[in-house]
């Protein structure tokens, strides 16, 4: 079969701080993929006329107001029907499908589906051959909460003002059910590889999601450094963002995938409420400004420029320290776990180890994933040791020169293959 008879499908799922209909549509505009993409989304279809529900369904907020779960069930389930009618009818020219849902939704703090396995077998089934991917797209709690507080301001979501606490839950949730689909997917086809799950900041270059998605890379580097050390100093912030822009730009270049792990800075919060707090110990608001978190400084994201500063009551920041935390590390094991390349930047910034980094670097090796580091001598020196700290399960470089050339001849190499 060709790719044109069974392309692959792909559901993008998670909650942001953005329309993920605009940013999947900026997405395959920029690649160029406008005739080869079927970009459905489920809430569109939901509410269609066209569908022939005996009621219409006017919009989504009063579909979710709606206390009637069996009938809420029932279209849900008719909805993939709908969808999988639009994948029979597709054009010959589609390569991909792209399914932009939600997993779950939570209302007045209850949990929907629509995720029943079971429903979508009969999209997946209409295409027995086909890969799936399942994308959780991320971003930082402090912008979905200023989203939510917008939108029922503006858009007729009333009464569904969440708590930092509750945005985390529910996004966990969107990533276990993720999973649990993966799960699904590959024990219904008898212990198949069929359909992988990946986790993503929707803050990555666009480059980032265009190798993973349209190019099918599977050369992807993980980028680990010391973030609460060298984020305590301009020049500390500047050198580490001089290592991510040059990786950045082999990734584009190379067509790499490149994980970043300040695409999402929870911590600029936690880091602004200390700093005021030095200042104001009563504080009951923190103000977030857009210099509180950490700058990117890297162009051709698919994401619009929220508006700044951001208000967020003290008291829930405070509920959310320790599981902000605690979801970092899992949240960076997620990443390391679908990473084929460790690259390590000074683990011992300024002589002080990141727990981090020591974290992902033995999570990488019981992974059998390649680690590069480099660790300068400066940094051995303020450490009080000359051996690097990993053991002989690393690529160990001093010379920073030496650590670039090594990651880019290991990335145009893999490219050389794919060839």
């Amino acid at each position: 079969m060709t790719a044109q008879t069974f392309p692959t499908i792909t559901v993008f799922t998670g909650i942001s701080g953005i329309d993920k209909k605009d940013f999947l549509k900026k997405l395959i505009k920029k690649s160029k993929m406008d005739k080869k993409v079927l970009l459905i989304n489920f809430e569109d279809e939901l509410i269609k006329e066209e569908r022939g529900l005996k009621k219409p369904i006017p919009n989504i907020p009063t579909f979710l107001n709606s206390t009637n779960g069996a009938l809420k069930l029932q279209i849900f389930s008719s909805n993939f029907s709908w969808i999988a009618k639009k994948i029979r009818e597709r054009k010959s020219s589609i390569s991909e499908i792209f399914l932009n849902m939600h997993l779950s939704y939570y209302k007045n703090s209850e949990y929907y589906p629509p995720f029943i396995p079971l429903f979508f077998k009969e999209i997946f089934a209409l295409l027995p051959d086909s890969k799936i991917r399942i994308i959780t797209l991320i971003d930082d709690i402090f912008v979905i909460w200023k989203k939510i507080i917008d939108r029922e301001n503006t858009s007729g979501y009333t009464n569904t003002k969440l708590n930092l606490k509750e945005i985390l839950a529910w996004r966990s949730l969107e990533f276990l059910h993720g999973e649990a689909l993966k799960e699904h997917i590959n024990i219904s086809d008898e212990g198949s590889q069929r359909a992988t799950h990946l986790m993503l900041s929707i803050r990555h270059p666009h480059e980032t999601f265009h190798n993973l998605i349209f190019k099918k890379s599977d050369f992807r580097i993980y980028l680990s450094y010391h973030i609460s050390e060298s984020r305590k100093t301009s020049q500390g912030i500047n050198e580490i963002n001089e290592f991510r822009k040059l990786m950045h730009s082999f990734g584009k270049k190379h067509q790499a995938v490149i994980y970043d792990p300040v695409a999402i800075d929870e911590l600029a919060m936690v880091f602004a409420l200390k700093n005021s707090r030095s200042k104001n110990k009563k504080i009951q608001t923190l103000t977030l400004r857009e210099n509180d978190r950490w700058p990117l400084d890297i162009g051709n994201l698919n994401t619009k420029k929220i508006k700044w500063p951001i208000k967020i009551p003290v008291i829930e920041i405070e509920q959310v320290g320790d599981d902000i935390n605690n979801q970092i590390k899992s949240r960076d094991y997620t990443l390391v776990d679908t990473a084929t390349h460790l690259a390590v930047y000074r683990p011992y910034f300024n002589g002080k180890l990141s727990k981090g980094v020591d974290a992902e670097v033995k999570r990488a090796n019981d992974n059998f994933s390649d680690v590069i580091v480099y660790h300068p001598k400066e940094d051995q020196i303020k450490e009080g040791d000359t051996t690097h700290p990993f053991g002989d399960t690393i690529t160990m470089f001093e010379d920073k020169k030496e650590f670039i050339e090594h990651l880019q001849k290991l990335i145009k190499q893999h490219k050389r293959k794919d060839k």
